[in-house]
């Protein structure tokens, strides 16, 4: 007979499982900063590439700290977000020559940055630390005693779904009908809405609450068509953060395979960016847009030394979609190429960008004046990055991007520390590991977007408070009518 383990066996076996998965996931950090380096320019100098490596490793430390259980998160939204500052900027320097192989980088065909800036790169590095000081000096210091908000959580009983249902068919409305998506505001609702409704059905089928025909509906009626509402666009941001967002609620069920699922579409529609970009200027949506992606990729494969139009770059040395990504992704040389021109001949925005967060929680339908959000072009045109007669197109301006044009190095350093403070009290109150699970699903609708600072930051944030304010009184409402009972 096997004798039972004592309650301090069991500490002492989760423990040491914790260790190795924290050296496992570090060591594979240092391998994949290995990796990119064996790609860095032949002239970046030993001091630069230690430079560059480090600031990698400290964007990607938040993985083996979340893993250890530093965090107390119910799902690893804060290394998500550090990952992204990893290969948006960090890593720029070391793609640099995938993705412009003469070794000159030109910015949306228009701008040519001139070699990498180390000063700017130092700033930079210093923000991403700063933002990381600030995230865990909150989370192990004064946060580390707050009593986390454990918010409603209605039973998945019959008239709880029944809500997730109606909610689900008000999104594939609003997804499908034109006229419905033309309301002013709406979409700050309803674009979360249906993740909220997919999720909270498929946490009910983890517990068992589904009838057989709402899981046949599930599957085959509900998925499909969120689906492809989703890809017949082929907006890649867009699918991407559906994406995390699911990720992250697998991650919280503990379902493997599913996150894996999840992790190889995100990657296969990032490989297929060059060609679904392409595919924006072909008017149709659906079917014959995904035609004109596949006659495209069937182009390249049957072109292999085909030349990419923009670049000059031959297939036998890096495939074009692969070029065309690493240079939607190389966002440093847009910091840098700010870095440069500010504050003279560019001075500083002083905040301009932020004004939009006001007004942002008030919808368009009570206040019809509301500012548009129009950064993005403005960003461009200050810059040069696009014609001052282009007042359609808009350029995604990251956050320390954003930060910086509006403070300046100090300025961006200070605000980035204020972001991990910011974002620790976020998750550490509001997505806690003891939460249940409506709660984390509502903090998991809402808070997702967040993990891809890639755009200005009244556009990621400023719904956010509105979101959740009215996911939390819906699972309130319900929770009061159907009773006091547990998930």
């Amino acid at each position: 007979m096997t004798p039972a383990l004592s309650r301090n066996d069991v500490i002492r076996d989760q423990t040491t499982g914790n260790r190795l998965v924290v050296i496992v996931a570090t060591a594979a950090i240092l391998l994949f900063i290995l990796a990119l380096s064996m790609v860095r320019p032949e002239t970046m100098e030993a001091g630069t590439t230690l430079l560059v490596a480090g600031t990698i490793f400290i964007c990607l430390l938040p993985w083996p700290l979340w893993l250890a259980g530093i965090e107390k998160t119910s799902a690893p939204l804060f290394p998500a977000f550090c990952t992204c500052l990893a290969i948006y900027f960090a890593a720029s320097p070391f793609l640099a020559p995938l993705g412009w192989t003469d070794g000159s980088v030109v910015l949306y065909e228009i701008a040519e940055v001139g070699p990498l800036n180390l000063d700017a790169y130092a700033v930079f590095s210093a923000s991403a630390l700063a933002v990381l000081t600030g995230y865990y000096a909150a989370i192990c210091g004064p946060l580390s005693r707050l009593r986390p908000f454990l918010g409603p959580e209605p039973a998945f009983s019959g008239y709880f779904r029944a809500i997730l249902w109606i909610i689900g068919g008000i999104h594939l409305v609003y997804s499908y009908v034109p006229e419905v998506r033309s309301l002013p505001s709406i979409g700050q609702l309803l674009d979360p809405a249906g993740l909220f409704a997919v999720g909270g059905l498929y946490l009910a089928w983890r517990r068992q609450r589904l009838t057989l025909a709402e899981k046949l509906i599930f599957l085959f009626a509900l998925l499909p068509l969120e689906a492809y509402a989703v890809l017949r666009a082929l907006l890649i941001t867009k699918f991407l953060l559906i994406t995390a967002f699911m990720f992250f609620l697998f991650l919280y069920e503990r379902q493997l395979r599913l996150m894996l699922i999840a992790g190889l579409l995100g990657a296969t529609l990032l490989g297929g960016y060059r060609y679904t970009t392409a595919s924006r200027s072909f008017g149709e949506v659906g079917f014959e847009r995904f035609r004109v992606v596949y006659s495209s990729i069937i182009d390249d494969l049957n072109n292999p030394l085909q030349t990419n139009p923009r670049t000059g770059l031959k297939r036998l040395d890096i495939p074009p979609g692969a070029a065309s990504l690493i240079r939607r992704v190389s966002q440093f040389w847009v910091f840098q190429h700010a870095y440069d021109r500010t504050p003279d001949p560019v001075p500083y925005w002083r905040g301009e960008t932020l004004k939009p967060l006001i007004t942002a929680m008030i919808p368009r339908v009570i206040y019809p004046d509301k500012p548009r959000e129009v950064a993005g072009n403005k960003f461009g045109i200050r810059f040069d990055l696009l014609t001052g007669d282009d007042p359609r197109t808009s350029i995604n301006i990251p956050w320390p991007t954003e930060l910086l044009a509006n403070f300046g190095p100090l300025g961006l350093i200070v605000s980035m520390g204020v972001i991990g403070l910011c974002l620790a009290g976020l998750f550490r109150w509001l997505l806690s590991s003891a939460a249940g699970p409506v709660t984390t699903l509502t903090g998991l609708t809402v808070f997702h977007p967040l993990v891809y600072p890639e755009s200005n930051i009244s556009i990621i944030a400023g719904s956010i408070p509105l979101l959740y304010i009215c996911l939390t009184l819906l699972c309130f409402m319900v929770w009061l009518f159907t009773g006091r009972e547990r998930s």
